[in-house]
């Protein structure tokens, strides 16, 4: 699998945990998404988590909205936050290790 395709892979996990997390989510903007991946060591621009989200939404892993400013605000699913915590997998989304889950 080429770097590109694993890192994609990590950024849209990157963005399930984050708004499956009671601390952060069930809804988050792209801005801050951007930054949580960024900070978990996944490189990302904001086109590229935007681009992300788009692709969450068509698997039913999150909503968003887009605010007459241009930004997102993203609500994690239930099959979303299902594919965050290791319950379903979905190709395309990095499952998380065992010792990665959080409750």
């Amino acid at each position: 699998m080429p770097f590109s395709d694993t890192l994609t892979e990590h950024r849209r996990l990157i963005i399930l945990r984050a708004l499956e997390n009671p601390k952060i989510g069930p809804s988050c903007n792209d801005s801050i998404l951007t930054t949580i991946c960024n900070e978990f060591g996944c490189r990302s621009s904001r086109d590229q988590v935007k681009t992300a989200v788009t692709w969450l939404e068509e698997q039913d892993l999150v909503k968003y909205k887009v605010q007459d400013s241009g930004t997102y605000i993203v609500t994690v699913t239930q099959r979303g936050a299902e594919a965050a915590t290791g319950i379903l997998t979905v190709p395309g989304v990095k499952r998380p290790a065992p010792g990665d889950l959080h409750g």
